[in-house]
């Protein structure tokens, strides 16, 4: 499992319950989803997020970020998104902090892992961005 974001148009999109339909059916309402996506991108694979955006989330007290491992996160207000977007800030200050970087110039991970940390954060921001700019739904799970 992964974490990533989408950010939407509004829209009107009917879940699907993708054990109980067929392959093309399903096919078929991702190419209609597509017409409502604006921006999407992977954040980070489960063990990534999970220790190092809501671990530390709940460190901090960053509620938002906080939840998004257990629950997922669909934000619609340009407050929601800018609290969110003021938590991210947050944890990237603290990821400094405790120099991940530094820690992670190692055998296992070299600096892979911290490049995807700062990747994954830069597309969240961006995502952010966009749905506070054009008012628009962004979904994080």
């Amino acid at each position: 499992m992964s974490f990533s974001v989408v950010v939407l148009q509004p829209h009107k999109l009917c879940p699907i319950d993708f054990d109980s339909v067929s392959e093309r059916e399903i096919d078929a309402w991702l190419e209609f989803k597509q017409t409502f996506t604006r921006f999407e991108a992977s954040i980070a694979p489960d063990g990534l997020f999970y220790d190092f955006y809501a671990s530390i989330a709940s460190e901090l007290s960053l509620p938002l970020l906080s939840q998004v491992y257990e629950r997922g996160l669909d934000l619609r207000t340009s407050d929601d998104l800018s609290q969110l977007l003021h938590e991210v800030n947050s944890l990237e200050v603290e990821w400094l902090r405790r120099d991940f970087q530094g820690q992670w110039n190692d055998q296992i991970h070299g600096l892979g892992r911290w490049r995807r940390l700062q990747d994954g954060a830069t597309d969240l921001k961006q995502a952010l961005k966009i749905a506070i700019e054009e008012n628009l739904f962004l979904c994080l799970s």
